[in-house]
């Protein structure tokens, strides 16, 4: 869990807690208080206070959020009206445990890691977070707190830069959000530099394609094109949606029948916001295939059972989410391919070209089962997304609004019409920029030492 930064203000009657929690759901706020014990839970967040005054939740109590700054204000009423509480700036004390117990201490062996599991750099992370969380369960998250390391734009309110924020997002809506990032998206983002929020749409598409140039790794390429029995697996299997569009069960059938009733759910709680005409230009279009692009190999990739790196496996496709790249980067179907199919062959597990591929027949059968499929699709990467910690504010910033989107301005007949282009796209290897084909020419005819290293 992380700890937001925050500060303390009062009046007579109140004591205020602003907390900086960018890109969450307010929905899943939780607030406690008891006396001088303060509480707020809500993912990726937690917060634990040791407040310098008694406080109740009352009806003059209120929590209130704002989006575009990410600001929590949290008013409590003080148990006695005109007290003047002193220390609202000591965050030493305001941090400190209210529990005197020795904390619980989880060991590495007490993680239950299997000899089988490669113990590289990204499960090393994983299993830190999971030693995390279990302490905390353990010592019923009453473990010690540490203030935000503090800067100059740690405040939830101000501008950390002189220079113009440049939005981002679907429709270029959103802003400010990556001031403050989760871990995981800050360092997603880091090629950015250090205002990612101020970097032009030029500066965001050249740091994209520097970064993908820096991470394509010819021997991995290799090697993966010769030692290829886990990724033949993969490319003879059947994606679920394509299979449903096979058996007839998506064409013909109504929305009520073919969602399920927790995919019901969800949609009734997409935000209803102004969408464009139902008949969408290419800048919205195109960047939706990058976003199906990104669900098809996690899906394919994983057989559809996605595991603790599908979250950044989804966000590491697609330099929509990691570079903050704008819809109008993507004019063209070559250009969607070119941007998806280089991250395909540079960051993930698998990389191959056959695979992605495979990916965009997947995504052709996805849009030629129309919007219903096209929804199941978005919505099973909401859900991936949303179980990885620190990744909801991709969601927020591209993949509701998406929903939202294609369920009230798209049309079934538009989608069938981008599968068939989206088809008909040829692309090659060399439009990647990178010798692809003769990379496996070589390989093929056993030239050069492959590094596997």
């Amino acid at each position: 869990m992380l700890t937001p930064s925050f500060h303390l203000s009062q009046t007579p009657e109140s004591l205020i807690i602003t907390a900086l929690c960018p890109a969450i759901n307010s929905t899943d706020i939780e607030i406690h208080t008891q006396d001088t014990h303060f509480s707020l839970h809500i993912p990726p967040y937690f917060l634990r206070l040791s407040l310098p005054g008694p406080c109740i939740e009352d009806d003059s109590s209120s929590a209130k959020y704002d989006p575009p700054t990410g600001a929590l204000v949290v008013s409590l009423t003080k148990l006695n009206k005109g007290d003047e509480f002193v220390g609202l700036d000591d965050m030493d004390r305001l941090l400190s445990s209210y529990n005197n117990k020795k904390p619980v201490v989880i060991k590495d062996e007490d993680l239950a890691v299997g000899p089988e599991v490669v113990r590289d750099e990204r499960m090393e992370e994983l299993l830190k977070e999971r030693k995390i969380l279990l302490e905390a369960e353990a010592n019923s998250w009453l473990l010690p707190q540490s203030a935000p390391a503090p800067s100059s734009s740690s405040q939830p309110t101000g501008s950390t830069s002189s220079l113009p924020s440049q939005p981002y997002g679907f429709l270029s809506s959103h802003s400010s959000l990556f001031r403050h990032p989760p871990p995981i998206a800050e360092e997603l983002i880091q090629h950015l530099g250090p205002n990612p929020e101020t970097t032009t749409p030029e500066e965001r598409l050249r740091l994209a394609e520097e970064a993908e140039d820096e991470r394509f790794d010819s021997g991995y390429y290799q090697g993966d094109f010769v030692y290829d029995e886990e990724i033949g697996e993969v490319l003879r299997w059947q994606a679920p949606l394509s299979r449903e569009l096979r058996e007839g069960k998506v064409v013909g059938v109504s929305e009520e029948e073919y969602f399920t009733e927790e995919e019901k759910e969800v949609l009734k709680e997409i935000p209803v916001r102004e969408y464009p005409p139902s008949t969408p230009p290419s800048h919205l279009l195109h960047p939706l295939l990058l976003l199906l692009l990104s669900q098809a190999y996690d899906t394919r990739q994983t057989l559809s059972d996605p595991t603790l790196e599908s979250p950044w496996t989804l966000t590491s496709l697609l330099p929509l989410f990691t570079s903050l790249t704008p819809c109008s980067a993507y004019p063209t179907i070559p250009a969607v391919l070119r941007a998806s199919y280089r991250r395909m062959v540079s960051y993930p597990l698998y990389r191959s070209w056959a695979l992605a591929a495979k990916v965009k027949e997947d995504v052709c059968d996805v849009l030629e089962g129309g919007r219903k499929s096209t929804l199941r699709a978005l919505l099973g990467m909401k859900k991936v997304l949303e179980s990885g910690e620190g990744y909801e504010v991709f969601v927020k910033v591209w993949v509701e609004d998406y929903v939202g989107w294609v369920m009230r301005g798209v049309n079934d007949e538009v989608l069938v019409s981008l599968s068939r282009e989206l088809r008909s796209t040829v692309f090659t290897q060399a439009e990647t920029g990178w010798p692809l084909a003769e990379l496996e020419a070589e390989t093929r005819e056993g030239e050069g030492d492959i590094d596997l290293d």
